[in-house]
C-alpha cells in the first residue's frame, strides 16, 4: 500500500510539471492498480471513462 502511495505522488508530481499526460488507458491503470480498485474507483466515480476522441494528450 505505501509503494502505490509513493506511485500515486510521483505521478502527480509529474502531471503537475508537465511532464505525464494526466489519462492513461484503462489497460495500463489495471496494469498498474489492479483490475479491482479500477473497477471500485469507477463505480465510485473516482475515475470516469472517456471516449477516445474526448481524450486530450
Amino acid at each position: 500500500m505505501l509503494r502505490q502511495a509513493a506511485e500515486v505522488g510521483a505521478r502527480r508530481a509529474l502531471i503537475g510539471a508537465g511532464l505525464e499526460s494526466p489519462t492513461i488507458r484503462r489497460k495500463e491503470a489495471i496494469a498498474r492498480y489492479g483490475q479491482n480498485d479500477v473497477d471500485r474507483w469507477q463505480k465510485e466515480g473516482i475515475i470516469k471513462p472517456y471516449p477516445p476522441d474526448q481524450l486530450q494528450v
